[in-house]
């Protein structure tokens, strides 16, 4: 409890200034020392070195080697070694026994797979084929419509004269195939009695 107590009061320390509102005056560190930085205030804007050359010196503020290797000495004793040593060698053994026993088991579930994708792939192959012709006849009559609208574009046809005579039909006798004088085989006349 002690150790919490100590952080929060640290920082609580830190920290009363801003709480009651006062102006920041640089209070030393009970525990430490160490008073803390401020950035300058400036208008300027921080630069990349700046702001390196920050995160270093409080990396380094945070981080010291000396006190992480006597915490890391501490934990490297000769029994956490060979937990470990263990540890690494059931859990290796764990794998490959687990992957000796599920190979078999892949190779038929991968074998039932392609078997259910083949009879999948057989099944729709119709249908896949009428939608890649119907895309196939949309893309090709848009293509004759455009070509088709380009030739009219480029060469356009004469209009014929619109004319009255032109809307109305001409009264013209119909030729027939089987006229006497067509006819390629003899007329026979019916007998009225």
């Amino acid at each position: 409890m002690t150790s919490i107590a100590e952080t929060f009061s640290r920082f609580f320390v830190l920290s009363r200034p801003f709480l009651a509102g006062d102006e920041p005056v640089p209070v030393k560190c009970p525990h430490c020392g160490k008073s803390p930085t401020n950035p300058k205030a400036s208008d300027e804007p921080l630069s990349l070195t700046d702001v390196a050359n920050g995160l270093q010196r409080s990396f380094r503020e945070l981080v010291d080697p000396v006190e992480l290797a006597r915490d890391a000495r501490a934990l490297f004793t000769l029994q956490n070694l060979c937990n470990i040593f263990r540890f690494i060698l059931v859990l290796t053994m764990a794998l490959v026994s687990g992957a000796a026993a599920l190979l078999p088991k892949a190779w038929q579930l991968l074998n039932r797979t392609i078997h259910e994708l083949a009879f999948l792939v057989k099944q729709t192959m119709p249908l896949m084929i009428a939608c890649v012709e119907a895309l196939n006849k949309t893309v090709g009559g848009l293509f004759l419509l455009i070509a088709m609208m380009w030739r009219d574009a480029k060469n356009p046809r004469p209009q014929p004269p619109q004319s009255v005579k032109a809307l109305t039909h001409a009264k013209m006798p119909p030729r027939y195939p089987y006229l006497k004088e067509h006819a390629s085989r003899p007329i026979y006349q019916s007998r009225v009695d």
